[in-house]
């Protein structure tokens, strides 16, 4: 919480200076690539691949970067959301419609400034919740007492924090940085879950969402960060488990994305090449292993890599994870 505090004067100058960018750029006309904006957030709201890209969107990879958006082409972006949503039924109320701006993770855009006029989440604005928080354009009102007991992180944060504050309440809730609406949202699902007998996601994409959450607050004793780690052996793709084995050191997921992307009968697409973002040592390691398997093949078949051929023929890669 003090941390919290401590932040407040940056953050005001930073709300300041952003606010004077706005106001030059209020009447600005909407820049030439906002239908194709407005395209690409209904195909993320549809979970459709992007017109602008080459490949699906990976919303938790770093592969896009949007153009600077001025006040009013924030606001065409909020109405084409509440539209859209109306339309499909997902949502009862098409004013609370959940505003994924925050759905394409890119590095570079600021996302510790708290943005202005926050859209409560229809489903995780719990009615006897008693902390609300903002991530992003978003407000989620849930229970604090089983965010401190299961994370050390929030414990600390709010440990010593006085009855009469006023800092999580509707009118002021608690801001998370660094954090994307979308990836909350996932994580919520599995925190709240409605079912028990079974996972609620099968992408990797959305138990990478699961995991930064549980990652960054130590979700660890409880058990989540552990199911998210799961939920990516058995559903994101050899690709997305080198580009995250590796960039999060988890040592079981980067060996069995190897082992898989050294087996399988293709080779790295473009797409694939372009997730793994210039980590060309992976990719000449794999392609060099797989040259030595189908050299080594016989008639019978072709001869598969084990784990103890990854852990030596990778162990630069390797080097560090856990």
């Amino acid at each position: 919480m003090s941390a919290t505090l401590a932040q407040q004067p940056q953050q005001a100058e930073r709300k300041l200076a952003s606010s004077s960018s706005v106001t030059s750029n209020s009447n600005s006309t909407v820049p030439p690539e906002a239908d194709n904006h407005k395209a690409n957030k209904s195909q993320i709201a549809r979970n459709e691949p992007m017109a602008t890209l080459p490949f699906p969107i990976q919303d938790s990879l770093a592969l896009f970067t949007p153009s600077p958006r001025s006040a009013a082409f924030v606001q065409q972006e909020k109405a084409a959301l509440r539209r859209h949503y109306s339309r499909t039924g997902r949502y009862k109320h098409a004013s609370s419609v959940p505003l994924n701006v925050d759905a394409v993770s890119a590095e570079g855009e600021n996302k510790s400034t708290r943005p202005s006029d926050p859209i409560p989440h229809p489903e995780f604005t719990i009615e006897d919740g008693n902390i609300t928080f903002q991530v992003g354009h978003m407000t989620f009102k849930l229970h604090l007492s089983l965010l401190m007991g299961h994370s050390p992180v929030f414990n600390a944060m709010f440990y010593f924090m006085a009855e009469s504050s006023t800092e999580g309440t509707d009118e002021n809730p608690v801001f998370l940085p660094n954090l994307n609406a979308i990836d909350f949202e996932r994580f919520l699902r599995v925190f709240y879950p409605r079912r028990f007998d079974g996972l609620p996601f099968n992408t990797g994409v959305e138990w990478h969402s699961v995991f930064l959450v549980a990652d960054k607050y130590k979700f660890i004793e409880c058990g989540i960060r552990k199911l998210a780690i799961t939920g990516l052996d058995l559903s994101a793709t050899c690709v997305e488990k080198i580009v995250w084995g590796g960039r999060y050191k988890i040592k079981s997921l980067l060996t069995k994305g190897l082992r898989e992307a050294c087996n399988r009968e293709q080779t790295f697409t473009v797409r694939e090449l372009t997730q793994l973002q210039g980590d060309f040592l992976a990719v000449e390691l794999v392609l060099k292993k797989r040259e030595e398997k189908l050299r080594a093949s016989t008639s019978s078949g072709r001869k598969l890599v084990t784990d103890e051929e990854v852990s030596m023929h990778f162990a630069e890669l390797l080097k560090g994870a856990v």
